[in-house]
């Protein structure tokens, strides 16, 4: 299995990742979860509770609400890690965007260095 894939495209591209396998050892289990799937399904399986696992992690992908933010002429697109200003679009890369996005989103709050560590790089 390529974890080094998976922890690439949730780092990176904020991806929904769902690991189908037929390796079913803790182990891998473990390895997989560590790197950042969003879950894991062994076969055989039933095809119905894939759809329903599927479902369930796009579920929790939906940023609804919150997935465009404006602060003065600065509008965050969190869906495509677009900022716009004074109708000039840009991209940041995920972790740097992720950061603006949080900070944007609180304007009043003071956040701690360690704080913003382990909301953002999971340290």
């Amino acid at each position: 299995m390529d974890f080094e894939l998976c922890q690439h495209l949730k780092e990176d591209y904020q991806l929904p990742v769902i690991m189908l396998t037929a390796r079913d050892a803790l182990s891998d289990k473990e390895q997989a979860y560590l790197t950042g799937t969003d879950d894991y399904v062994t076969k055989p399986f039933e095809v119905k509770e894939l759809i329903f696992r599927i479902k369930a992690v796009l579920k929790r992908y939906n940023i609804n609400a919150q997935n465009e933010l404006t602060f003065g002429n600065l509008t965050l697109n969190q869906a495509y890690l677009e900022i716009t200003a004074n109708s000039k679009t840009m991209y940041l890369p995920n972790k740097e965007f992720q950061l603006l996005f949080l900070l944007v989103s609180h304007p009043k709050q003071v956040f701690h260095r360690d704080d913003l560590i382990e909301r953002i790089w999971g340290f």
